[in-house]
Order: structure tokens, then sequence, then C-alpha cells
């Protein structure tokens, strides 16, 4: 009978070993999740603050749009660069007498 009560006592003991490590866990668990609650509430603070909203179908929509915007911004601002160049070769030219390259200067 011994026996048995050692085997007992050496599987309770193992249990609780494992109680407490799945306890510390558990506290470690929660601990991580009330961080992440924190910081998403800040987050979408943030959020509402900056851009009016914290919903996330409304925010990539926000994003969405805003990406549209400069991809046009960027084609303006080409066609803009794009038209300088062409009067800036013209001007060129006229100087050069209707020639685009200046004349050699050649003795």
């Amino acid at each position: 009978m011994r026996e048995v009560d050692e085997k007992i006592f050496k599987e309770l003991e193992e249990l609780r070993e494992e109680y407490q490590k799945l306890d510390k866990k558990r506290i470690e668990t929660e601990t991580r999740l009330k961080t992440l609650r924190e910081q998403l509430q800040q987050l979408k603070e943030r959020a509402r603050a900056s851009y009016g909203t914290d919903n996330l179908e409304e925010l990539k929509a926000l994003l969405a749009r805003w990406r549209r915007e400069n991809e046009e911004k960027v084609k303006a601002y080409h066609e803009h660069i794009s038209q300088i160049k062409r009067e800036l070769a013209t001007l060129e030219e006229r100087e050069n007498g209707g020639f685009p390259f200046p004349p050699s200067r050649s003795q």
C-alpha cells in the first residue's frame, strides 16, 4: 500500500507543478491580452482623431481613395514635366536657329 501512496503522491506533485505552470501561462496571457486591448483602444482613438473614423472598412476606403488621388497627381505632374521639357526643347531650338542642337564651333 505504501508504494501506491507514493505513486499517488508523486502524481499529485506532478499535477500541481503542471497546474502552476498553466496558471502562470494564464496570467501572462491575460496580461498580454489586456495590453493588446489597451493598444487597440489607443489606435482607434488616434484613427478617429486623424481620420474621423475607426471603422476598418471606412479606413480601407479612405486609403484606396488617397492612393487613387496620389496616382492622379503623379500622372498630372509627369505630364506637366513633359510639357516643360517640350517647351524648353522648342526654346532651345529657336535659340539655335531652328536646329535641335547648338551649332558646332569649329574653326
